[in-house]
């Protein structure tokens, strides 16, 4: 007895475009192309306004123009400024990278399409000059501004700089701090009127000349404030008033302190 065996049915694949899944991701696609468009693209969250407070001297429509062509962004064929793409500390950075009369910058989001910008502004707290170049600095030695007029502490340097110019920090803050601590207590403590700080090419050597036409040397390792308390004891025991108009100098660098007279 033979059996015959049952043909099988061969159950055909549906394509792929008929499949429920296939419409399911068209859909998602759909709808992911739609939220893009919502988040990236939609007038409503493009940034129109730019506001900036805390300005004096910085340029308020080259800083616009900065911060315009900062926020722009491409995507291909098209472009967009929407407020969700923007990166705060990026955009701060190539501000501060730009404009190097701001310290400080607070950037912040007003939804839906108002970017508002707080800066500060730097302070000028002395003036650095090499030859005809003049430059203003901040506490922090930073060459802002150009320094049309001479805002004292006048500072010189024995080195010469080829590329000296706006955004450099030849000083330290460290010497800065000193520089100012020094001019004040001169001043204010024996009113003494100071010329000009000159640093020697080994930045050890901080040479103070007075207007009354002599010097005071001050190491600027040392602690400055023992350093003036010795100036005050010479000042007052060694070399009277009087005698100033004679004097070279008075060298603050040791544990000594030596000075010289223009007869000596």
């Amino acid at each position: 007895m033979t059996y015959k065996k049952k043909p099988r049915r061969i159950k055909r694949k549906k394509p792929f475009f008929k499949r429920k899944f296939f419409y399911f991701f068209i859909f998602i696609l759909f709808l992911s192309g739609v939220a893009f468009y919502f988040l990236f693209f939609f007038p409503y969250f493009q940034i129109k306004n730019i506001e900036i407070s805390g300005n004096q001297k910085i340029n308020v429509d080259n800083l616009k123009a900065t911060v315009k062509n900062s926020i722009e962004k491409k995507f291909g064929i098209l472009t967009t400024k929407n407020i969700f793409l923007i990166n705060n500390k990026k955009l701060s950075n190539k501000i501060l990278n730009n404009e190097f009369l701001i310290s400080n910058i607070i950037i912040k989001k007003k939804l839906p399409e108002t970017l508002f910008i707080e800066i500060k502004e730097r302070e000028p707290v002395g003036t650095f000059c090499q030859e005809e170049k003049c430059f203003y600095f901040d506490n922090t030695g930073i060459f802002f501004e150009e320094g049309k007029d001479i805002i004292k502490p006048l500072v010189k340097d024995e080195n010469y700089y080829s590329d000296l110019g706006l955004g450099k920090n030849i000083l330290k803050t460290e010497e800065v701090s000193k520089i100012l601590e020094i001019n004040n207590k001169i001043k204010n403590n024996f009113q003494i009127e100071i010329k000009n700080f000159i640093i020697s090419s080994d930045k050890e050597k901080l040479i103070v000349e007075t207007e009354e036409g002599w010097k005071i040397l001050f190491d600027l390792n040392q602690d400055i404030s023992e350093k003036i308390y010795n100036l005050e004891l010479v000042l007052k025991e060694k070399i009277p008033t009087e005698q100033r108009k004679n004097l070279d100098y008075i060298d603050l660098r040791f544990k000594r302190v030596y000075y010289r007279f223009l007869s000596d």
